[in-house]
């Protein structure tokens, strides 16, 4: 059996494209015309339609929001689905098998949001839901212009913690980089010094002298020790997770502030969901999945369970104590005004730049910090260095 490619004329006058599988070009003519469908073009796969490479990428972040932007496009121009995948599968460079992929699913009769939760790394649940109410509601346009622009809030939210880490991050290894330019190039000279004057060098220059001998001979297990705490910590994590999340919350700065990520996080997940038209019963498991912390995870467990007895949302949450005061008010003002969707993105968006101004802040502490650290490292070198080379000129004079 061969499998060929071909863009046919279907009964309605509208223009399809597919694959079939046939003995040979006749059988697959044949078949073809057997299903009312008259042929433009048929050609074997290998020579037909060249999709882009790039087909192991998942259909995640970045590449999603641009997925769902296309296609809400097209489709709210009034290209019907089948046909706005097809236009994609051809054009996009970046999109094209996984848009073809998609269209053959939705040939074969199954919907997009079907499609969308089979793959093995495909969007998340909360996005899925969103297509899923689009395709049942008749609103799948709105609902993926509406999973494009939450998408596009959580990666610029995402980037800005990211910039916040990157100069205390730099900072850290331009120390260690200094260090190591110490140890290897600096101190073995001196070390050559007292050896040939017969001296030995004072308590403070000694231990200077020692420290840069042990970053030369073990230098290259810090490496191995830092992968090894990272492996040790996730491991940790994974078997005692309840009991570390539960003390992360306890500590007093960062505590707060993974509480407030998480609460912004679970907000614009649920209030994503109930704007694209889910029932509560629906979105809350959804956007659970979006706390990460076990120990808040329980919290909203027990509260969803309050919210399945009848109480308000904002009730439910506060007997947990899951939110600050401030979004519990937002969400209090959507539940009597109708607006409880929205209110949850405000909240979010609250707390997203709640915890963006702790980061520049404590990036702005920790850079000066990191400076004056790595200026009073190579200062206390030079001055110990310095303080066992006048103690030889005194000893030889």
């Amino acid at each position: 059996m061969k499998i060929f490619q071909y863009t046919a004329e279907a009964a309605d006058g509208h223009v399809v494209e597919g694959e079939v599988k046939a003995i040979d070009r006749a059988d697959a003519l044949a078949q073809l015309l057997e299903g009312r469908l008259t042929p433009l073009s048929l050609k074997p796969a290998s020579e037909g339609l060249t999709l882009p490479r790039g087909s192991g990428t998942p259909l995640q972040g970045k590449l999603f929001e641009r997925f769902a932007h296309r296609l809400a496009a097209l489709n709210g121009a009034g290209v019907p689905l089948a046909d706005a995948l097809s236009l994609m599968a051809r054009s996009d460079a970046r999109l094209g098998r996984h848009a073809q992929k998609a269209l053959d699913s939705v040939r074969r009769g199954e919907t997009l949001a079907a499609h969308l939760s089979s793959l093995p790394r495909g969007p998340s649940p909360e996005m899925i839901a969103l297509i899923r109410v689009g395709e049942e509601t008749g609103t799948l346009a709105a609902q993926l212009q509406l999973v494009a622009d939450t998408l596009s809030r959580k990666a610029a939210f995402q980037k800005e913690l990211i910039s916040q880490l990157i100069y205390p991050l730099a900072l850290c290894v331009l120390i260690i980089l200094t260090l190591f330019f110490l140890a290897h190039f600096v101190l073995p000279q001196f070390e050559e010094i007292f050896a040939a004057g017969n001296a030995a060098p004072p308590p403070e220059t000694a231990f200077v002298l020692d420290a840069g001998r042990v970053i030369r001979e073990w230098g290259w297990a810090f490496p191995a020790i830092i992968l090894g705490g990272v492996v040790s910590i996730r491991l940790l994590r994974a078997r005692y997770r309840g009991p570390l999340d539960r003390f992360t919350i306890k500590l007093p700065f960062l505590g707060a502030l993974t509480k407030t990520a998480e609460m912004a996080r679970f907000c614009r997940s649920l209030g994503a969901l109930l704007i694209g038209g889910c029932t509560m019963a629906e979105a809350l498991p959804i956007a659970r999945a979006a706390v990460f912390n076990q120990s808040l995870l329980d919290g909203h467990e027990a509260a969803a369970d309050g919210v399945r007895l009848g109480a308000p949302l904002s009730d439910a949450i506060a007997a947990k104590g899951l939110f600050p005061d401030e979004a519990l008010e937002l969400i209090r003002i959507g539940e009597r005004t109708g607006q409880l969707g929205a209110m949850l993105v405000q909240a979010a968006q609250s707390g997203e730049e709640r915890v963006t101004t702790t980061l520049k802040t404590l990036s702005g502490l920790l850079g000066p910090i990191l400076t004056a650290l790595m200026g009073a490292i190579t200062a206390g070198v030079i001055a110990a260095v310095m303080i066992g080379v006048m103690s030889l000129n005194e000893a030889v004079y």
